[in-house]
């Protein structure tokens, strides 16, 4: 009787070794894998700040450009809006002293240059629209890109804050 009551708890004690032996691996195996998507998730911070800063460098240097195509188009708008004024007024003052002094055909010759000038001008100003209305357009697909690129990253970040949760409960319960 005495024999078998020690071989039992002969057994059980080695059981009981060869479970603590178990759980201590496994809550190795599980420390070297937090800190490998500890390491990950670092990498992958950096690389989003990296990726931010690359972005806002992009989105400040485009900004410049469009302040600076703004300012040349209104200098050039405002020029060409003096030079429009200057020559109507120059045209205006020719045409009066030409039909005091010259036939029908050289009048029309002259009212004939005036409306390809106003024609100019127009064309000039429907290229203005239309190159403003590109600039528009530039900014808001960056602007899309960002938002988008930005929506990427925070469902990356809830992702790997749903993996670690996991493993955490994980870790908890395997030490319950």
């Amino acid at each position: 009787m005495k024999q078998f009551i020690t071989i039992i708890l002969f057994l059980f004690f080695v059981v009981g070794v060869q479970a603590q032996d178990l759980t201590d691996s496994t809550i190795i195996v599980l420390r070297q894998e937090i800190k490998e998507l500890r390491s990950a998730n670092k990498k992958l911070k950096c690389d989003l700040e990296r990726q931010k800063q690359q972005l806002r460098a992009l989105s400040d240097s485009v900004r410049t450009e469009l302040e600076k195509l703004n300012k040349e188009t209104s200098k050039a708008t405002s020029q060409l809006d003096n030079k429009s004024t200057e020559t109507e007024k120059t045209t205006q003052t020719q045409i009066i002293g030409v039909t005091e002094s010259v036939g029908k055909k050289t009048l029309f010759g002259i009212i004939g240059g005036a409306v390809l000038l106003l024609l100019s001008v127009g064309l000039f100003f429907w290229l203005y629209v239309k190159r403003k209305a590109d600039s528009a357009s530039i900014v808001k697909q960056l602007e899309d890109q960002k938002s988008s690129l930005e929506t990427k990253l925070v469902k990356e970040y809830s992702s790997q804050a749903d993996v670690l949760e996991n493993l955490m409960k994980t870790i908890r319960e395997l030490r319950v």
